[in-house]
């Protein structure tokens, strides 16, 4: 740590809460949910939805000018068993916002800019920690900070959401299991998985993080207690909805489960083009499996390789949602949480150190033309005030669908609602053009009179399909089709 580092963590925290306090916050995704939970909570302090909430956010949502109406959200409340309605997000995340709100009003703010405001606190904290507390050397933590600033999250520091507060938690996790504090790290990453469960794996990670590193520290009385209260945080959720629903994730039921999980589907928040990494940060990607290819050639470290499995167990659970194209600017909402991970492996990873520790500065070098690379197209697509483009293919994508149709094989939810730009349930066919030439669709067996309409005689690869009636259990199956 340097006065530099000082200088640099201070700037960013002042430049992310000015841009908070000066810019509108941007109600997209789940937003209206949950900042009309924050008005429960404000006004009768739990997050029960009484008559006078909605009013409240409708006022101040016309006074902001924020297109954030609180119809939007009523459809996502039901009646839970104590006979009062509750939204089927955790409330914790607008809970969460309160004494920002608090501040807010006590200086004659806008209290809607109380969720971007707590973002920027917590990303600008989690940055400061890294370049700060992290007992490295030099540059490892400044490339780290750099990539963290420059990734998806923050896209994000507006949104009144939890992805920023899940990322920035992960990364406090990640700063105190490195600096040897085995129980704050397993409570930051039990508080960043109140909203997104997956990473409750990281907590679990970071509780056997010591073990895991043949240095197991004693049980104090501190570290049990600690680890306690983070056990009881990531289930506050679930036993929440188990009490009121009968189901652990009100969110999802009846829309996701394991028949929905999938190793490809888990694969593609790297590498599909829409919603994987690689359309915001290819070199990112690249590096990442650069490095999982050099752990595997080096001698065992179990640290690395079990945080390595944690990333992908995350990705192999999120894949079990039933909405997959979900409401996000870039890649998936999900990425956005898992990205500390990704930026810990590349900067402060065993194998990363090594390699930065070298005679050579490949590494360093290579780390340096990412960050450059995310950088430009953070800046290209807006940063702060990117668009909410889940309902259009990613520049990668319509390179890729233009020139290669073929290499296109993104879930179906994705291209339909990318290509008809729209969530609405569609009958189809879903037909993507090139200069008025059709380059894929996605049809059924009913569409081919519909497709020879409009894009000429079928492919040879699907002529057989669409030509002979097929069973009735293959006639409403959807397939792709390659012009």
């Amino acid at each position: 740590m340097t006065a530099v580092d000082r200088v640099i963590a201070v700037g960013a925290f002042v430049v992310l809460t000015g841009v908070a306090l000066a810019l509108p916050p941007r109600p997209f995704g789940d937003a209206p949910e949950y900042l009309l939970i924050a008005e429960s909570w404000a006004a009768h302090g739990s997050p029960e939805l009484r008559p006078g909430d909605v009013e409240a956010l409708r006022r101040r949502a016309a006074a902001s000018g924020i297109a954030a109406s609180p119809d939007d959200a009523l459809g996502n409340y039901f009646e839970g068993r104590d006979g009062r309605l509750y939204c089927y997000h955790f409330s914790f995340y607008p809970l969460l916002t309160l004494p920002a709100r608090l501040a807010l009003r006590a200086v004659g703010g806008d209290v809607l800019k109380a969720g971007p405001l707590t973002n920027a606190i917590a990303l600008g904290g989690a940055i400061a920690a890294v370049l700060l507390l992290l007992p490295a050397g030099t540059w490892a933590p400044r490339a780290a900070a750099a990539l963290l600033l420059s990734s998806p999250a923050l896209g994000f520091l507006l949104w009144p959401h939890p992805e920023v507060v899940s990322f920035a938690m992960a990364t406090l996790a990640l700063v105190a299991g490195s600096r040897g504090a085995s129980g704050l790290a397993t409570l930051c990453a039990a508080i960043a998985s109140i909203q997104n469960p997956p990473l409750a794996l990281l907590a679990v990670f970071e509780a056997l993080r010591p073990r895991l590193a043949g240095a197991p520290v004693p049980w104090s009385r501190g570290r049990v207690g600690l680890t306690l209260v983070a056990g009881l945080l990531v289930l506050a959720s679930p036993l929440f909805f188990l009490a009121q629903f009968s189901t652990p994730n009100l969110a999802a039921y009846e829309t996701a489960g394991a028949h929905a999980m999938g190793i490809g589907k888990a694969g593609s928040l790297m590498l599909d083009p829409e919603l994987g990494l690689v359309r915001y940060a290819p070199l990112t990607v690249g590096l990442l499996v650069a490095l999982m290819v050099m752990a595997a050639r080096r001698p065992a470290r179990k640290v690395e390789g079990t945080l390595v499995i944690v990333l992908a167990l995350m990705m192999l659970l999120c894949s079990a949602t039933g909405n997959w194209n979900h409401g996000t600017t870039g890649p998936s909402r999900y990425v956005v949480w898992m990205f500390p991970l990704i930026a810990y492996l590349l900067t402060l990873g065993p194998t990363a150190t090594d390699v930065l520790a070298g005679p050579r500065r490949t590494w360093a070098a290579a780390l340096a033309v990412a960050v450059l690379a995310q950088v430009a197209v953070a800046a290209a697509r807006g940063g702060v005030q990117s668009p909410l483009d889940y309902l259009e293919h990613s520049t990668m994508a319509r390179a890729i669908l233009d020139r290669w149709p073929a290499a296109y094989r993104s879930d179906f939810e994705v291209f339909r609602e990318r290509t008809a730009h729209t969530e609405a349930d569609l009958d189809g066919p879903f037909i993507h053009e090139r200069d008025g030439q059709c380059r894929k669709a996605l049809a059924r067996w009913k569409h081919a009179d519909a497709l020879r309409a409009r894009c000429g005689p079928m492919p040879d690869d699907v002529r057989a399909f669409f030509d002979v009636r097929p069973p009735k259990e293959e006639k409403g199956r959807w397939i792709y089709v390659n012009y």
